[in-house]
């Protein structure tokens, strides 16, 4: 094999009628695809995200000669990593609802000889046949989805008996920062705004309840914190000024509300005394017989 396999398809229905915010506008709007691909590259790179991905890989059972789908594959690191650990006897299928994420991730694995497959396609209609794979993986995809306990569905049904789901999601309820001297009543209703807009802010603490709905047995959540100290990095890679700038719009919180949460954050990193954490819950299942 000389490159990664690549598949494309139409997707099932359209992306923008699947989707909300930010990613619904990816594919619409090129001049943002470039910000959200650096997004995606910086939380991939932080140590707890590195640190749950290959917690989610245990949870998955990953072994050679395996297959495994990677739902909302995004810029392809995950399932590169997958296909990694599953040899050239195994195979991973990467989707996404973005055509835009899945050039990307086209490029990245050109050439690897890794057994991985991208292609464009719906969450909540996989094109797959039941069964087809022996466990399937998303990360910070449902929160975004319209009918999230279709997309579920489809995931228990594409795999195996005894095959395992595992899903991480945020609570942006549980997102913190430390903000020396400002009325925390400010931070909350930023907060509340933000997490609104960034789809169902509350997907994290619901994956208990929607695992089991979904059928699946074994059911299991744990937790981890996203934490960043660079006040830079959160604001500008991260894009929580951007998040902070349009709740002001929205009229969540004042202009002068929204330059004081900056200011405070840049000077509480220039102290080096600046955190951040948000919380996320990984689930996973097994699919009974």
């Amino acid at each position: 094999m000389k490159g990664a396999i690549i598949m494309t398809t139409t997707p099932t229905s359209s992306p923008a009628e699947t989707t909300v915010g930010a990613f619904r506008r990816l594919d619409e709007v090129e001049s943002e695809q470039a910000f959200f691909v650096n997004v995606v590259d910086m939380w991939h790179a932080t140590p707890a995200v590195r640190a749950n991905r290959l917690r989610t890989f245990a949870l998955l059972d990953v072994a050679p000669g395996r297959q495994y789908l990677d739902i909302g594959c995004g810029t392809g690191d995950f399932a590169r990593e997958l296909a990694e650990l599953v040899g050239p006897t195994g195979h991973v299928v990467g989707v996404d609802a973005s055509e835009a994420m899945i050039a990307v991730a086209r490029g990245r694995l050109e050439g690897t000889g890794l057994p991985v497959a991208l292609q464009v396609a719906d969450a909540q209609a996989l094109p797959f046949p039941d069964s087809r794979f022996d466990g399937c993986r998303t990360e910070r995809v449902l929160q975004y989805l319209d009918h999230p306990d279709a997309a579920l569905s489809e995931m228990v049904r594409a795999v195996r008996t005894g095959g395992r789901v595992v899903a991480t999601e945020p609570d942006w309820d549980s997102t913190i920062c430390d903000l020396p001297g400002i009325d925390r009543g400010i931070w909350r209703r930023a907060m509340a705004a933000i997490g609104d807009d960034a789809g169902n802010a509350w997907m994290g603490r619901e994956l208990y309840r929607r695992f089991h709905a979904a059928g699946l047995t074994d059911v299991a959540v744990e937790p981890t914190a996203l934490i960043l100290t660079d006040a830079g990095v959160l604001l500008d890679q991260a894009g929580a000024r951007r998040s902070i700038e349009k709740v002001c719009t929205l009229g969540a919180i004042s202009r002068e509300e929204a330059d004081m949460l900056i200011s405070t954050m840049i000077a509480a990193s220039e102290a080096g005394d600046f955190f951040f954490s948000q919380g996320c819950y990984t689930a996973s299942g097994t699919r009974p017989a």
